[in-house]
C-alpha cells in the first residue's frame, strides 16, 4: 500500500468531500470479513492516519498506522476505524507477522483512557494545563502534548 492508496491523492476535491470519502471507509468497515481482508500498516501520523487534515492540524504523532480492505477493493480502513470485533479478529490472524509492536496498537479510545496520565501537562513544555493538550501514543508511551509541542517531543 503506498502513500497515495490511503490519502486524499485519491480524492478528486471536485467531486467528493473529505467528510464524504472518509464516510465511504466507516461503511466499508462495517462489511468487512475479517477472514477475507488485506491488511498492512505504513509509519504515518497517528492522529490522522489518511492524511486528510490540512498540516497545520494534524497531531504529529508518528507510528505505525494499521490498515484492512476488503480483496480487490481500494478502499483501505485504518483499524481505529473498524468494528471491534473486526479489529480483533484481524490482529490475532496477522499481527504476529509484524513482529513490532509485540501486542496489539493501542487504541485511543475510552476504554484506552483508563491507563492514560490523570495529570494533563504536555510533558515536552511542562507548561500550564490550557485544554488544548492532546493525548499521543509515543513508543510505548501514552502522553499529553501541546500540539506544537509534539515534533519537538518525538524529535527528543
Amino acid at each position: 500500500m503506498t502513500n497515495d492508496e490511503r490519502t486524499t491523492a485519491s480524492v478528486n476535491a471536485d467531486q467528493i468531500t473529505v467528510e464524504q470519502w472518509l464516510a465511504i471507509r466507516k461503511q466499508a468497515a462495517l462489511h468487512m470479513d475479517p477472514e477475507t481482508a488485506e491488511v498492512e500498516w505504513i509509519y504515518a501520523d497517528i492522529t490522522d492516519p489518511y492524511g486528510v487534515l490540512p498540516e497545520c492540524e494534524r497531531g504529529g504523532c508518528l507510528g505505525r498506522a494499521y490498515f484492512a480492505r476488503t480483496p480487490g477493493s481500494n478502499v483501505w480502513v485504518e483499524f481505529g476505524d473498524l468494528p471491534k470485533m473486526t479489529h480483533d479478529a484481524l490482529w490475532q490472524k496477522h499481527g504476529s507477522k509484524w513482529g513490532f509492536p509485540p501486542e496489539p496498537p493501542r487504541r485511543l479510545v475510552p476504554e484506552a483512557f483508563d491507563a492514560t496520565p490523570d495529570d494533563h501537562t504536555c510533558v515536552q513544555c511542562k507548561g500550564r494545563v490550557d485544554g488544548q493538550e492532546q493525548l499521543c501514543a509515543i513508543g510505548d508511551d501514552v502522553v499529553w502534548l501541546h500540539p506544537q509541542c509534539q515534533r519537538f517531543y518525538i524529535v527528543a
